[in-house]
């Protein structure tokens, strides 16, 4: 699946630990899409079973690691390099992983198992096995702001870029500006609103449409506050339209979306 030499993990380059990738196999066999199975019912006398849904599932990527100098020659995986090596790559909980093979896409990922096989002079390599915490990747995170403090109703286009997640559902963060207590969120293409009402004056809200999470900087959740609509972007384009009530905002749209490849 990993081809190219370098990567990052956990933010550091491996260039850094004078690792690289190896590919032991010269298969070109790799994963396509996801991995999901069918939940479904199958009763006596219908041929048709009750679909209900389906289980998409994570898996894992074998990873077979060296060290190299800066001229690609073998370096020794003696003691002292296998201990620094674990200390980089063995967590205990999922962490960011980037390969030039999939230069837009962020995988997270925890190594789970390794083996370690040397040669007399301890030359060798590592063969590790990586799962992911999803059954996708995703690309980097983006930040969306618009700065509407002179207007009370502003129209903004957003794309789900997903190609797995028909109906993705971003963060944001808005900041009331003036006199305004009221925003109305209003994904136009789907014609459903995201509503806060009676907010304090200059107040910032963070929401997680995903989690229902709501923070205020004022200390409190706010759900009293909010319809409880999540917000969600179709696949493709969407329209949106955001309306305060006798000021402005300024809104932040924070996406990052899943992709599998």
């Amino acid at each position: 699946m990993f081809s190219n030499f370098d990567f990052r993990f956990d933010n550091i380059s491996s260039k850094d630990m004078d690792a690289v990738i190896v590919n032991m196999d010269s298969s070109q066999e790799s994963n396509f899409g996801i991995i999901q199975s069918v939940i479904e019912d199958k009763i006596s006398g219908r041929d048709i079973p009750y679909f209900y849904g389906i289980d998409r599932q994570t898996y894992t990527i074998p990873i077979t690691i060296t060290k190299t100098d800066g001229n690609g020659q073998l370096m020794r995986l003696d003691y002292e390099s296998r201990k620094k090596l674990v200390h980089w790559l063995v967590k205990d909980t999922y962490k960011e992983f980037k390969s030039d093979d999939y230069p837009d896409q962020v995988f997270f990922i925890i190594f789970t198992e390794g083996k370690s096989y040397q040669f007399c002079n301890d030359e060798g390599y590592l063969t590790l096995t990586a799962r992911l915490n999803s059954p996708y990747s995703y690309q980097e995170k983006v930040t969306t702001t618009k700065n509407y403090s002179t207007s009370v109703s502003n129209i903004i286009y957003m794309n789900n870029l997903s190609n797995v997640i028909d109906k993705y559902k971003p963060e944001l963060e808005f900041t009331l500006i003036g006199d305004a207590t009221n925003i109305t969120i209003t994904n136009l293409t789907t014609n459903k609103s995201l509503i806060f009402t009676g907010l304090s004056k200059g107040e910032i809200i963070y929401v997680n449409n995903q989690t229902g999470k709501i923070i205020s900087n004022l200390g409190t959740t706010r759900l009293d506050k909010c319809n409880r609509n999540w917000l969600s972007l179709d696949y493709g384009e969407n329209k949106m339209l955001i309306v305060t009530n006798l000021g402005g905002c300024k809104i932040k749209f924070i996406t990052q979306f899943p992709m599998a490849f």
